[in-house]
């Protein structure tokens, strides 16, 4: 049977303390360390700290000056690969290559691209990721041409989740007003 409640509260609670004594002086707000808390106690791996340490100091080491994943975006990319892939290393340069293929695609450099190359790279999506990230960007075209002043970059993950559906674009878009 599944672990219960109690468990997975307890759960919560040892990842947060213990990121929260491990990060104390870096940048991380605490609703990172909550989510990444709730990350590893809704999944069935274990939470190891050295691990977790070893994969966010390796994106860091990995990435540009000036990217954002030397920021705190860090430390939620490395849980999310940690929890998703047994080779955190060799994904995490999948996963960099997925986000360079959505910037040239059209997708802006920032935090939302990288949220959305997570998506595809974990997605179980059968279609060429080319396909889906043309796809992305025409609905997210769409979504900006009729509501230019409340569709921003923060709505990438959501192209590109919708594009994955096996949907005529027209009809996405219609519904997509309809939610608006």
């Amino acid at each position: 049977m599944g672990r219960d409640l109690d468990q997975i509260i307890a759960e919560y609670i040892e990842v947060f303390t213990q990121l929260k004594k491990k990060l104390k002086w870096s940048t991380v707000d605490p609703s990172s360390l909550m989510m990444i808390s709730s990350l590893y106690s809704m999944n069935e791996k274990s939470f190891q700290m050295e691990r977790f340490s070893a994969i966010s100091n390796y994106i860091k080491k990995n990435v540009g000056v000036f990217s954002t994943l030397k920021s705190s975006l860090r430390f939620t990319i490395a849980a999310m690969i940690d929890l998703r892939f047994d080779e955190p290393k060799e994904n995490f340069h999948k996963y960099l290559a997925v986000y360079e293929k959505l910037v040239e695609g059209g997708f802006k450099r920032g935090n939302f691209t990288y949220i959305a190359a997570l998506s595809l790279l974990t997605s179980n999506a059968e279609t060429d990721s080319d396909l889906l990230i043309d796809r992305a960007m025409i609905i997210y075209k769409n979504m900006k041409k009729s509501h230019y002043f409340l569709t921003g970059d923060n709505d990438y993950p959501l192209a590109l989740l919708l594009a994955q559906l096996d949907s005529n674009i027209d009809d996405l878009i219609s519904d997509i007003d309809r939610y608006y």
